[in-house]
């Protein structure tokens, strides 16, 4: 999966990472796939772009529920794709989805928008890839891991 980061070198934005995105190979390799949704950020902005669309909730960065200004659509970051790992490593770590505990999307999107976080315990993991998981999934944009380079520097680290 590292070699998958590279995507955002080439100013490439996924948008619709979850666990289900992240596949392994016979060789134990992890891939991303399904670009489906997946956004070069310069020419999101032009008028004829049309594929963002809301991707799985559980993963998905707040800013991407915000209700956008009037003619405007939330269109998918390098820092919303960050939040997605995040979420996928966190529940790697914790054996359960983002807000296992809700059943229907509606009531994730409720639950993120009071500000209720993903995941409400941490059991069984290490301080260290706790701590780096939190910081992919701040609320803040801002707070997040700047690049993916230091997520691949994290994962080679470990």
């Amino acid at each position: 999966m590292l070699a998958n980061w590279l995507i955002h070198g080439k100013e490439v934005v996924h948008g619709d990472l979850t666990c289900t995105n992240v596949l392994m190979s016979a060789d134990g390799k992890l891939h991303l796939a399904d670009f489906g949704l997946s956004t070069i950020p310069s020419e999101a902005r032009n008028s004829t772009f049309s594929s963002c669309h809301p991707g799985n909730v559980r993963w998905m960065a707040p800013e991407m529920l915000a209700i956008p200004e009037q003619g405007e659509v939330a269109i998918p970051t390098k820092a919303a794709d960050v939040y997605s790992y995040g979420c996928i490593m966190l529940q790697l770590f914790c054996g359960r989805a983002p807000y296992l505990w809700l059943t229907q999307a509606n009531h994730v999107i409720t639950a993120r928008m009071a500000g209720t976080e993903p995941f409400r315990q941490f059991t069984d993991i290490e301080d260290v890839h706790k701590e780096y998981s939190l910081k992919c999934v701040s609320v803040e944009p801002g707070d997040r891991l700047a690049v993916a380079s230091e997520i691949v520097e994290f994962l080679r680290a470990e």
